[in-house]
């Protein structure tokens, strides 16, 4: 940590434009060396801080930067600010560092709302801040602001164009990683991924071809066979998606329902007994009375269903028009109930 103290201190305070990449090289390794430090820290029951104190280091640079006062718009270290915050949100996500996460997104938009025009920050910058914005969306259950923010992301990267294999793969790469927490929110919005699009790439597809097919085939027991993978639970979770791919069997319930309702003549009027024997085909197990009396009462709350459960007759009674709202026309309202049946699954 001397070295990047004497090196803002002595080197990039008097220097220009021309350090960035070197400020650059040295956050990133001090970033490593402090997470190695503080797992070795954390086996000896000793204090971790030493990732809390490289990070007054990222302050500095930040600061640093957005504190140069050359008119020289190419020579200017402001261009480099924002940099520094994207290496702090990949060292902050991967040390799960949430509380810091939330602290910076806030220095940063105030920034961005107040001074964008002098921070001179390069289009790539930009790009890789909102994606690290939409993980935070996620992280936090605010789905529609990280769909939002994904398709921006997805619209500026350069899809073609890269020079030799290594850039290539570097763009494949960056594109998976986005498709990687869109997709699952565009299945939520009832939009379904294509099978190119899956079999684009090996990874996508070991984690979503299960889900598609699961909704297309109305098939309960293949969709928890596939999250009860604890290789696939623990990659949606450290990408914080497990709560959001978790809530699409709710559009898996609602799709049995549908058919049972379509079989029974697709009246205004269904039997709970019908629903449920629905229901336990497509899980492959005996689902329970009470259970499908709450899985259709849910589905009404969400708004994936229109109509009331009559307890005492055992029938759910439904509109004669629009029974089965479009899944689109629910987005807002299906995300803010699935925030509240996440949290109310965590606490």
């Amino acid at each position: 940590m001397r070295l990047t103290s004497g090196f803002l201190s002595h080197v990039f305070a008097r220097g220009d434009s021309a350090h960035l990449p070197v400020l650059y090289s040295i956050l990133e390794d001090l970033a490593q060396l402090a997470i190695l430090a503080d797992e070795e820290s954390a086996k000896d029951g000793h204090i971790v801080e030493h990732l809390q104190r490289a990070m007054q280091h990222f302050q500095s640079a930040f600061a640093s930067c957005m504190g140069d006062r050359n008119p020289d718009r190419l020579r200017s270290k402001k261009a480099g600010a924002l940099h520094v915050v994207n290496v702090q949100m990949r060292v902050f996500f991967r040390a799960d560092q949430t509380a810091l996460i939330a602290k910076l997104f806030e220095t940063v938009d105030h920034r961005l709302r107040h001074d964008s025009s002098n921070m001179a920050a390069t289009a790539a910058d930009i790009v890789t801040y909102r994606y690290w914005y939409a993980r935070d969306c996620l992280l936090n259950d605010r789905y529609v602001d990280a769909r939002y923010w994904l398709e921006f992301v997805l619209e500026e990267l350069p899809v073609k164009g890269a020079q030799g294999d290594e850039a290539q793969m570097r763009m494949r790469r960056n594109v998976e990683w986005v498709l990687r927490s869109l997709i699952p929110l565009r299945i939520a919005a009832g939009t379904l991924p294509t099978n190119d699009l899956l079999a684009s790439s090996p990874r996508l597809e070991a984690l979503y071809a299960p889900v598609v097919a699961s909704l297309i085939k109305t098939d309960l027991q293949t969709f928890d066979a596939h999250l009860a993978n604890p290789d696939v639970e623990r990659h949606l979770t450290n990408v914080c998606l497990l709560d959001l791919v978790r809530s699409i069997r709710w559009l898996v319930v609602r799709r049995v329902v549908k058919k049972a309702w379509l079989v029974a003549g697709a009246g205004t009027r269904l039997r709970l007994d019908h629903c449920q024997m629905a229901l336990s085909v497509s899980q492959g197990s005996e689902v329970g009375g009470v259970e499908t009396e709450a899985a259709v009462s849910t589905l009404i709350a969400m708004g994936l269903m229109t109509g009331y459960v009559s307890t005492h007759h055992q029938l759910v009674v439904l509109a004669k028009a629009n029974t089965f709202p479009k899944v689109q026309d629910q987005l807002y309202t299906t995300f803010e109930l699935w925030d509240v049946w996440n949290k109310t699954l965590r606490t």
